[in-house]
């Protein structure tokens, strides 16, 4: 116990110390610039909702931006908050460190606390499942389970033999997954029992969970970097080429293409990093970056990416991250545009581990042409931009990640030229 309030302290205590902001001028060359508000310091957690409005939780609050990050409100001020999580009816549940869970269901305009139950008040994480159940992970008292929305709390740690609880995250399955002090738990039965899932990983933090539209799971560890598991986690492997020997990754990510993206603090490695290819290879994307540690990362609807850093605030990237996997293969004769596969599929929303399964878009192009390829909701309000740029000839594949969206049917449109149709689309959660 002595060891992990010790462990606890020092996490909560380097972050605080390092605050701090540098005005820096960027080059267009750059891949990041900061964000024009005055949110500073440590940013634990950072989550995009339907609308694009951010959310960052910080060492003084919940920033609240939305204009793109130019401009900030803080609420919640002088609680650190440390975990973000939005459920499907747009609800935002923030876990603090010290005062429990608070809930919004206006959007961010009002916070209440929703701690009936809850006895352990310094929170690490907060998840949601497919069925819309609200899940803590605390320190030194496990995870912690609500089915109704927050206003009530259970512990459910039968098993759980490691009980300081760093991340959450689930499956398309609805199996649970819990990073804790000493390695990865796994819950099939929505909680109520785990046991331990950590062959091939060392029994140290985990900081992130990330699931991508394979069920392919990715944790962020404390000096070992990333590993992965392709079995639901019965087994891992490291996969770390290009991120150096001692990397701690706070905060794991997955775009609309299915890139996967890390927020790393090491001694010898720190700032972003890119694998393209399912965590095998990694790369640094750190141009405009000028505060390298880097806590938490998100998307917005567009594709782009936002970094939460220990001391300069809130990053983002100058463009979009997505792109897209070509068919080497033959010119097709002619221009088309596939059913997304799978379809239906499911999704869900959290703020560390923002790995959501997704569906495929495929589109045949017979000549080089510009593409527009937008999803709509069935009022026509456009509500993500898959592409939007000049592609060569031949077939594209987009990964599709719906991060925040409301199960139900949407639309999927390609211009591309002369070229034009729409497909529909059904997303469960």
């Amino acid at each position: 116990m002595k060891k992990k309030i010790c462990t606890a302290s020092r996490l909560i205590h380097a972050l605080i110390l390092t605050a701090g902001f540098t005005a820096t001028t960027f080059a267009q060359t750059d891949f990041w610039e900061p964000v024009r508000g005055p949110l500073v310091g440590p940013v634990a957690a950072i989550i995009i909702d339907r609308n694009d409005v951010i959310f960052a939780g910080t060492f003084v609050g919940v920033g609240r931006s939305t204009d793109n990050g130019d401009s900030w409100r803080v609420d919640l001020f002088g609680i650190p908050v440390d975990a973000l999580v939005i459920n499907n009816a747009g609800h935002i549940f923030a876990g603090t460190l010290g005062n429990g869970v608070f809930r919004s269901t206006d959007h961010g305009d009002t916070w209440h606390v929703i701690n009936n139950g809850l006895t352990q008040d310094f929170i690490f994480a907060v998840a949601v499942n497919s069925a819309q159940h609200i899940f803590a992970g605390t320190f030194d008292g496990g995870v912690f389970r609500s089915i109704d929305n927050g206003d009530t709390w259970e512990p459910v740690n039968a098993g759980l033999t490691e009980t300081f609880v760093t991340a959450l995250t689930s499956n398309s399955a609805g199996h649970l997954f819990a990073g804790t002090n000493a390695g990865v738990f796994r819950s099939i039965d929505n909680g109520d029992s785990w046991s331990f899932s950590n062959a091939g990983l060392p029994e140290r933090f985990v900081f992130a969970l990330a699931v991508n539209a394979a069920d392919h799971l990715f944790a962020g560890t404390a000096n070992d970097g990333v590993f992965r598991s392709t079995d639901n986690g019965d087994s891992w492997d490291g996969v770390n080429a290009g991120l150096g020997e001692v990397v701690d990754v706070r905060a794991l990510a997955i775009n609309a293409a299915g890139h996967l993206f890390a927020g790393a603090t090491g001694l010898t490695t720190a700032g972003v990093f890119r694998s393209l290819n399912n965590g095998d290879n990694w790369e640094a994307v750190n141009a405009g970056l000028t505060r390298l540690r880097v806590l938490a990362l998100g998307f917005d609807r567009q594709g782009r990416i936002l970094a939460g850093t220990d001391g300069n605030g809130v990053f983002r990237s100058i463009g979009r991250t997505t792109s897209v996997d070509e068919d080497a293969g033959a010119i097709p004769p002619s221009f088309a545009l596939a059913q997304n596969y799978p379809n239906p599929f499911w999704s869900g929303a959290t703020s560390r581990s923002a790995g959501n399964p997704s569906t495929t878009i495929a589109f045949d192009l017979a000549k080089p042409a510009p593409v527009k390829l937008r999803v709509f909701d069935v009022t026509g309000r456009e509500v993500a931009v898959l592409a939007d740029q000049v592609f060569q000839a031949g077939t594209h594949k987009i990964v599709f990640t719906p991060n925040g969206l409301a199960d139900g049917v949407y639309f999927y449109r390609i211009e591309a030229g002369e070229f034009a149709q729409t497909k529909k689309l059904t997303l469960l959660k």
